[in-house]
Formats: structure tokens, sequence, C-alpha cells
């Protein structure tokens, strides 16, 4: 299940409240929210039922919280590890948002788009190698005037940076990682992700 989770005034320790959102049944790998749009992404792990990743876009009503399902993604077809996707806003057009998800059986990065053009096609499917390990996690980042997608895989950071007036992702040239920060993005992956499955 989705759970969303709220500040409320009467309550002064200041703790947020969660309440269980109606969403499609499967093991959820994770959530991701875009606030501009009120978007929720719910992805979830590759099963009997469901042979691919699903990653499910919706919209999520902030007073009667409440989630409508707008649009199912097909992904991977294997998930060895837990891994994490994300929905960012397009860096060309605030009205559009990115559906970024690593396909670990191809060793690439998906990214959709919504609106999209009329098909569930991808937008791009940039390469990942498979020798850097199974991608853990991803997520937007905007530096030196650019705007970026940043993929943590179990060795290394692979970095994308988004290129107008083209409208895509393309591997930046040259990326400079410390290895302490990529230990240390590691451990919160791993501590974040220490919760139970649910089916």
């Amino acid at each position: 299940a989705v759970v969303s989770t709220q500040s409320t005034g009467a309550d002064r320790e200041g703790k947020m409240l969660g309440t269980v959102l109606p969403s499609p049944p499967g093991a959820i790998s994770s959530v991701s929210y875009e606030p501009s749009q009120s978007l929720v992404l719910a992805s979830y792990k590759p099963g009997t039922k469901y042979p691919r990743e699903r990653h499910v876009l919706m919209t999520l009503d902030t007073e009667t919280t409440t989630v409508t399902e707008v649009q199912t993604f097909a992904g991977s077809t294997q998930q060895t590890i837990r891994s994490r996707s994300s929905l960012m806003r397009c860096p060309d057009n605030d009205q559009h948002v990115m559906v970024c998800a690593g396909n670990q059986a191809d060793g690439v990065v998906n990214v959709w788009t919504r609106p999209s053009t009329g098909n569930k096609d991808c937008l791009q499917k940039l390469e990942c190698s498979r020798d850097m390990g199974p991608i853990l996690a991803m997520g937007g980042l905007r530096t030196g005037g650019s705007d970026h997608l940043v993929a943590l895989t179990n060795q290394r950071v692979v970095q994308y940076k988004w290129q107008p007036p083209e409208g895509h992702l393309e591997k930046a040239d040259f990326v400079t990682v410390d290895d302490h920060l990529i230990t240390r993005a590691r451990n919160r992956y791993e501590r974040d992700m220490e919760f139970p499955e649910r089916h």
C-alpha cells in the first residue's frame, strides 16, 4: 500500500500522521512524489501475475487523500535488488514530468514523459553498463545552471545531463565523484530501504 503522511496542528509534538491510500496490488519497491502537480509514482517489482516491473503514475487529491491512476509504464523483467525510481519535472516544460527507472535486465535507465505523445514508448534508454552493478536509485540534480539525472549503482554514480533545445538526456563527459560520497549515498540507500516488503 502507498502511505501518505501529513502534519497536523492538533499534534503538539509535531508528529506525522499516516493515511493508507488505495493503490494497485503488488510488491512496491519505491514511491516518488512530485508536489507541483501532486503526482505519485509507485513502482512494483515483477512477479508471477505481472512479469515486468510496473511504474504506476497517479494523481493525489490532498483534500480527500485519494489517488487516481493516470498511466502505467512497463519496465524490467527482473529486479535482483530493490531499486528506487524517480519522478521529476521536465527541465524545459513545467507541465511535463519524467518517469525515470533503472532496468536491471538490460543495464539501462528508462525515461518516459507524461503527458506522452500518445504512446507509452520510452523517450530514452540511457546506457548504464552492467559491469557497474545493478542500478539502485536515481534522482534529479541542478548544478552549474544545468539539469541532471543521477543514477546510483553498486560501484559508482552515473550522471546524465539535460541537453536543450533537443530535449533529451545524455551521459556527461566528465563526472568527478568522491568514493566517500558513493559510500555515503549507498549507506543512505540501504538505510532507507530497511522496511518489510508488502505484497
